[in-house]
C-alpha cells in the first residue's frame, strides 16, 4: 500500500493530536489524515447535524422600588378657642351605644360621688372597691353648706361656747348644752368633795394629820431644868449668820441648841481662852455617883479627850463664865455654829460632840 492509503480501514489507527486551543471536543471519533469517519464512505454518511445551542437565552430583569414611601400628611386639629368646655354640649350617643348606655351604672345622690349599680339596688364607692347594700342602715349626708345643718359645723370652733356644767362646745345658736340639756344660766352643781358638808371635816382632818406631823417631828429646844440629864443635846437648823466677837474672833451660827447634863471637867481652852471648856455626861447613868466617879476628861493638844460612854463637850461664850465644877448639873441653851480666830476655825472645836455655842440662857446646880 501507498502511503496516501494508510486512512482506509487496513492503516493503522491513528490519534489525532489536539491542537491547544482548538476547541474541538473529544467525541469527534478517530479518523484519518482526510477527516473523514472510520469504516464509512464519505458519500454514504450524511453530515451530523449541529448541536443544539446550549447558550442560556436573555437574563429576566425586574424592577424594584426601593426608594422609602413617602408619610402621608396629618392635618393637626384647629387650637380651641379660649374658655372652650368640651362638656358644655349634649353629645348624640349612636344607636349601636345605645345597649352599653343602658347598663351603664346610674349616679346616685348628687353630692358624694356613688354610684348606683343599675338592677342591684348597690352604690358602689368610687375608688375603694366597696358596694354599699341597700337597707344596711348607712346613709350618705350632703355636705353642710348651711351653719344650721349639723350640730358643729366646720369653721364654727371659735364660736362655739363652752357649758359650765358638763364643759361640752355648741354653737352659737344653741340655748341649751347638747349634752347635759341645762342653759349657761343655770346653778352650777359643785362636785360632792367640794360640797361644805364634805369639805369641812376634810379640812379639819388635815390640819390634825398636819399638826401630828410637826410634833412628832419637832425637837423641845426649851431650857430644862438644872439636875435633869438628856439623852442627847437638842437641836434644830437655824438661819445662817455670822456673829462678829471682836478682836478677829467669829461665830457663824447655824443652829440652835439646848442641853442640860451632869459636869464630868470644866476649864479654860488652851487653844482659845476666850472659850470655856465644859466635859458633860448624857444619860440616865450620869446620875449614878460610882459610874460617874470613873469618867474623865482633859485636854491633849488637839481637843478635848473624854472617858464616858455619851457625852458631849460644850464651848461656851459667855459674857461672864459660869463657876462649875465636876459633878455640877448645867442646863444651857443658845446658838451653836463654828467658832473661828484670825479666820481660822479654832482647832478641836469641830471634833465629835463638840458643840460651840453662844450662850442665852444657862442654869446650874
Amino acid at each position: 500500500m501507498n502511503s496516501g492509503d494508510s486512512a482506509g480501514l487496513g492503516g493503522p489507527l491513528k490519534k489525532p493530536a489536539a491542537k491547544p486551543g482548538a476547541g474541538k471536543p473529544l467525541g469527534g471519533g478517530l479518523s484519518g489524515s482526510s477527516g473523514k469517519p472510520l469504516g464509512g464512505d464519505s458519500s454514504a454518511s450524511a453530515p451530523a447535524p449541529a448541536p443544539a445551542s446550549s447558550a442560556p437565552a436573555a437574563p429576566l430583569s425586574f424592577e424594584f422600588d426601593d426608594a422609602p414611601a413617602k408619610p402621608k400628611e396629618t392635618k393637626k386639629p384647629a387650637a380651641a378657642a379660649a374658655g372652650f368646655n368640651p362638656f358644655a354640649e349634649p353629645v348624640a350617643v349612636p344607636a349601636a351605644n345605645a345597649a352599653n348606655a343602658a347598663s351603664a351604672p346610674a349616679p346616685a345622690a348628687p353630692g358624694t360621688g356613688r354610684v348606683e349599680k343599675t338592677g342591684t339596688g348597690r352604690i358602689e364607692k368610687p375608688g375603694t372597691g366597696r358596694i354599699e347594700k341597700p337597707g344596711a342602715g348607712k346613709s350618705v349626708k350632703p355636705p353642710a353648706s348651711d351653719p344650721t345643718i349639723g350640730d358643729i359645723a366646720p369653721g364654727l370652733a371659735k364660736d362655739l361656747w363652752l357649758c359650765p356644767h358638763c364643759g361640752a362646745k355648741n354653737k352659737p345658736t344653741r340655748e341649751t348644752c347638747r349634752e347635759c340639756k341645762k342653759s349657761p344660766q343655770d346653778e352650777v352643781e359643785k362636785p360632792w368633795f367640794l360640797q361644805p358638808k364634805i369639805i369641812g371635816p376634810v379640812v379639819g382632818g388635815l390640819v390634825l394629820v398636819v399638826v401630828m406631823i410637826m410634833w412628832l417631828t419637832s425637837v423641845d429646844l426649851t431650857l430644862h431644868p438644872a439636875g435633869t440629864v438628856d439623852k442627847a443635846v437638842r437641836s434644830a437648823s437655824a438661819p445662817q449668820v455670822d456673829v462678829d466677837l471682836g478682836d478677829t474672833r467669829k461665830l457663824t451660827v447655824k443652829k440652835t441648841a439646848s442641853v442640860s447634863g451632869r459636869v464630868i471637867a470644866v476649864t479654860d481652852y488652851a487653844i482659845a481662852p476666850w472659850l470655856q471648856a465644859v466635859v458633860v455626861a448624857l444619860g440616865s447613868s450620869a446620875s449614878d455617883d460610882a459610874a460617874f466617879s470613873t469618867w474623865s476628861a482633859e485636854f491633849d493638844g488637839d481637843g478635848m479627850v473624854v472617858k464616858a460612854p455619851k457625852y458631849a463637850t460644850l464651848f461656851l461664850i459667855n459674857d461672864s463664865k459660869a463657876t462649875l465644877k465636876p459633878g455640877d448639873y448645867l442646863s444651857v441653851l443658845g446658838k451653836a455654829g463654828v467658832a473661828e480666830q484670825d479666820n481660822m476655825i479654832v482647832k478641836g472645836t469641830d471634833n465629835p460632840n463638840c458643840w460651840t455655842i453662844k450662850v442665852e440662857q444657862i442654869e446650874t446646880r
